[in-house]
């Protein structure tokens, strides 16, 4: 597995496919160099994970991290909201504690 850093131009693309064929699916790409970030929700996925969520995501995780040139808690509260919308149907952000 490459690390972060074999990745210049993208820092990372995390996938998570549920369930095939129920398109269940999530996409985050975050390119550090090109400063864009994109979550997309797979059609199964939609109901849970709208599209503003998910760039409410993106902008308190990981726009918010990487201005503050934090890229590992970009990727990790960016993970954990996700998790915690999905899971629980509510997402807060935390930051470090």
């Amino acid at each position: 597995m490459p690390t972060v850093f074999a990745w210049p131009r993208i820092l990372a693309i995390v996938t998570v496919l549920e369930r095939v064929k129920d398109r269940r699916g999530l996409v985050v790409v975050i390119a550090v160099e090109d400063r864009r970030c994109f979550i997309a929700p797979g059609k199964g996925l939609e109901a849970d994970l709208t599209d503003v969520e998910c760039d409410d995501i993106a902008r308190k995780c990981i726009v918010k991290n990487m201005r503050e040139g934090d890229i590992n808690e970009a990727v990790e509260s960016t993970c954990k909201a996700l998790f915690r919308k999905i899971k629980y149907g509510r997402c807060w952000y935390a930051g470090r504690r």
